[in-house]
This record gives C-alpha cells, structure tokens and sequence, in this order.
C-alpha cells in the first residue's frame, strides 16, 4: 500500500473519530493505479471460474474498492478486519463475516448511502482472503497456507490422471492411485468442518470431475489424510483397466465409471466377479451387467474382469508395393483372395514393372529361431551345417518367396494369401552390369537371349587380370552365385568377374622366406626331439 493510500486512509479514520467530515479531493479522471487501489492486491488470484456472489461466503481478508461519485468521485480500499468487520472512512464500521459477497455489496452501498444520500455508489471484490489449516492423520501433522478459492486438491497435491504401468499375471495395467508416496490415500480424505465430516476423494474428481468431492476451503477446516489400506482390480474391456484404491459403499457401477466405461470391443453383457471368501480361498461368479449387478458394493481385494470381442470388427487386409498402378493395402479373406485378384484390384503393373518377378512375405512369419541359436555361437565354433544354413538365409527371407521367371510369375497369380502378406512388384531395370577384370566394365542393355559369355564379350571381354573365376549376383536377392551354377541372366544381374590380386615381389619373397623360416625351425625342433 503506498504512502498516497496510507495518508488518506489516517485523514479519514481521524474525521470518524472527532466527527469531522472532509471532502476528499480525488481527481475525477481515475488512472489505472487508482483503480487498482489494487496497489493493495499481492499476488494475482487464479480462478477456476467466476466467483458466484450468491454463494461466495466473505471472511477476514478478503478484499474490495468502493467508489462514491458525487460532485468529486471517491475511491476506497477496504479490507475485511480479523474480526469479520470492514471500516470504511466517514462512513462508519460494517459487519460482514460470514455473509454471502451479494449481501456484502448490499451492506457497504447501503451504508455509504446513509452518508452520502445523493451518491452514486458502487462497489466490486478485487482479492480473496488467504488462512491457513491444518493437515493431520498418519502420515504428519502441518499447516498450510490456501485460500478461500482453494479446493482440498489444492492444499494436498491432485491425484494423477494415469500413474506407473505395471505387470500383474503378465497383464499390462495402469496403476491409477500412483499417489505421491505410494501411500497416502487420494480417494479415503476426511475434511473436518465443525461437527460435520465431508468425504473427500481426489481420484474420482480427477477423473470423473465430481467438484463435490473435491471441496472449497474454509477457516477451521482440518484435513485428515490415511495411509491407502486396501484395493480392488479390474481388467479387461474397459478404457482405464488397472488397480483402484477400495473406498466403502462403491459399486460395481462406480467402479465401472471410474475406469473409464466400456471399450467398444467389450463384451457388456457380463462381468466376472473373483472374491476371496477368506485368506487363500477364492470363488468366481459370471454376473449379468443389469441394474441389481452395477448396484452390488464392492468388496476389497475383488478382481472384475470384462471379457473382449477378439473379432469385433476385425479387418483381414493385405499389402501391396512397387510397380502397380494402386500401391497400398486392401481388404481379404484369408487362404480364399488370391495374388492374382489382389493385383488385379491394385490396378495391375506400371509401364515400368518386372512382370518376370514377385516377392511374396509373410508379416507373420519373421523370427528365424534356428539363426537366433547359430548367431550366438563364435564362428569358430560353428560346424559346416550351421554355416550354410547361415548363408541360405541370409539369401532366402523367412516366410517369403522370391520368384524370377515369368512362367513361376504366372502359377504364383494362384497362390492363397493370409493376413498381413505383403507383395512386391519389382522395377524392371532393362540391363545388366559387367564389372571386374574387363575391358570396358558398365553397364549394357538387358536382353534376354544373350548368355553370360555373350556379355562378356560384349564388355569388350576380359582383361589381363582376370582370374578366370566368374559370379552373378541376383538383382533382387543380393545372392552370389558361381557362373557355372547360373543357367541364364535375368534383367538387372551384375556379372563379375574376379581379378587376379597384385602383389610386390619383393613383398611376396619376404612373405614367402618368412613362412620357409618357421617350416624349417618345426623340422629342427622335431628332429631333436627324435635324436
């Protein structure tokens, strides 16, 4: 409050005392700072929604400005005292703790009226009192410091919306009460208002947005907070599936609310109920979901489990990708819808498609255990068996098939596809690359009726590197293949053809004596070992 306010507020409090009135000389043009005599407020008030005069009850601290407009326009601060009154300069001392806001306004313009009868008054709320209570139960025993706009969530922390996932009998769930110590109770709160007792119960307010669980504050309240001593389970086919803090009286009904109601694919027609009757045994019931079922009280430690449809609104749908004219996904019916129909509603090839290839893969089929077990052996371990069928896998994707001629093309349009295939439809690359020991290495229109030899040759034929040793790696597959194995060359191969490494002499007569030296110092050694 500044000097200016503090002035005219000991010039006012004077002329009550000794009955003198004066004439306050305000300018009439109020600036922003006066009206804010607000210079008063502390802090800034966050609501939550506007403060209803009908229901706000005033009490010690709370804050007003009262403006007199006659022939000069007065503005006042007041401020409830301690004691429930507020003194307002010339005018007198009104009572008002414990009033509604309404008839405060009502009280402080009717009494400034009876002073200044020709006036025109008018006077608003500009902040909220602030007081402290107390916090007890359990776990500690403190003080703290709210307002009169603050709800019990505010004094002890909001419970959270979704807490910690955790495994219970390999089921995901959501642990909902992850309170902030994993022990004090958000849903069993007990606030203390005079004789009476009001539940409090955090979770279900943060959840479901029930305000009259979740209180306003008032001077005197106590708070009384519990350790979390018991709670239920329910699984299933519900949005919010997971562990809840047992609170007496709730019911199946509430229980289903608080978890967020019933997934689409829930079967709604029955719930299943597990009870232990006493502290090993546990009995089963499959109840109807009616009225008499969500009514029933739950009973702490239950387990409810709402089942789901596994085919509700099930879609089988397949894959395809590359050159079709409509790449994407389509819907099927497993081992019925053939490739061939399947490229047929894809709208058939691009002008750019291999037509002489097709990759099939299976989306269910991915984990190759075998290669799994041999991939952890030290290669040095491994036996011969196990290294080739390390190379035929990496050559071969498992559950897929790679088809790269146009007669095993045509016979594939049969094939009966599942859930989740995927099929491919290759470019068509229109040529073969030559590289390695060769005249002119690159690459050279693909046509079918040439050979290997006959690429070569048309590469300008090998060079005097070449070693002799000639490979095909397969376009699609990345497969390595010895010519003498390869029958034709299909469109987008790469022939190589090995050089010959080139060594230094001088390097290799030095590898060479060196390798003599050790054969000739193990026969020395085996000699002497004989004599």
């Amino acid at each position: 409050m500044n000097s200016k306010i503090l002035i005219m507020l000991v010039w006012a409090t004077s002329s009550l005392i000794f009955g003198q009135v004066f004439d306050y000389k305000i300018d009439t043009d109020i600036t922003s700072k006066d009206v804010m005599a607000l210079e008063s407020i502390e802090e800034s008030v966050l609501l939550e929604e506007k403060i209803n005069p009908d229901e706000y009850i005033v009490g010690p601290g709370d804050e007003f400005v009262v403006n007199i407009l006659s022939i000069e326009s007065v503005t006042l601060p007041l401020i409830v005292s301690p004691i429930g009154d507020v003194l307002i300069p010339s005018v007198g001392i009104v009572t008002v703790d414990g009033m509604t806001l309404a008839k405060v306004f009502e009280e402080i313009v009717q009494a400034c009226k009876d002073h200044y009868p020709n006036a025109q008054i008018v006077c608003t709320m500009v902040n909220v009192r602030n007081f402290r209570i107390l916090i007890t139960g359990e776990a500690e025993t403190h003080f703290k410091r709210v307002s009169s706009i603050s709800r019990v969530s505010d004094a002890v922390g909001a419970a959270p919306r979704g807490g910690l996932i955790t495994n219970v009998d390999n089921l995901l769930i959501t642990n909902v009460d992850n309170l902030w110590s994993n022990e004090i109770s958000k849903r069993n709160i007990m606030l203390h208002r005079g004789d009476d007792i009001i539940p409090v119960d955090l979770v279900r307010f943060g959840l479901l947005g029930n305000k009259e669980l979740n209180p306003f504050l008032r001077e005197g309240d106590v708070i009384e907070l519990s350790y979390i001593l018991h709670d239920y389970l329910i699984l299933g086919g519900v949005r919010r599936p997971g562990k809840f803090e047992w609170v007496k009286s709730e019911t199946i009904g509430d229980a289903l609310k608080l978890a967020g109601g019933f997934t689409p694919n829930a079967d709604s027609s029955k719930i299943e109920i597990y009870t232990f009757i006493d502290d090993t045994t546990e009995i089963k019931s499959i109840l109807p979901i009616n009225e008499e079922t969500l009514k029933r009280p739950i009973l702490y430690e239950d387990m409810f489990i709402v089942r789901v449809k596994s085919e509700y609104h099930r879609r089988e749908m397949i894959r395809i990708v590359g050159e079709v004219k409509y790449p994407g996904s389509y819907t099927m019916i497993p081992r019925e819808t053939t490739v061939g129909e399947i490229l047929k509603l894809a709208g058939g090839y691009t002008s750019k498609a291999d037509r002489g290839k097709i990759k099939i893969s299976s989306a269910g089929i991915s984990i190759d255990k075998e290669s799994e077990r041999i991939a952890i052996i030290p290669h040095a371990d491994r036996t011969d068996t196990e290294i080739s069928y390390i190379r035929a896998r990496n050559r071969s994707e498992k559950g897929g098939v790679f088809l790269t001629s146009s007669k095993m093309v045509l016979n594939a349009m049969d094939f009966k596809l599942e859930n989740g295939d995927i099929i491919y439809i290759p470019k068509y690359y229109g040529e073969v690359e030559v590289i390695g020991g060769i005249v002119f290495p690159g690459r050279y229109p693909y046509k079918p009726e040439l050979s290997m030899t006959e690429y070569i040759e048309l590469a300008g034929g090998m060079n005097r590197s070449a070693s002799g040793d000639i490979y095909v790696v397969n376009a699609e597959t990345g497969t390595r293949i010895s010519a003498k194995k390869v029958k034709k060359i299909t469109n987008g191969d790469t022939i190589f053809v090995e050089e010959n490494i080139e060594y230094r002499k001088w390097d290799r007569f030095l590898e060479i004596m060196g390798v003599a030296g050790q054969i000739a110092t193990i026969v020395i050694v085996i000699q002497s070992a004989v004599q």
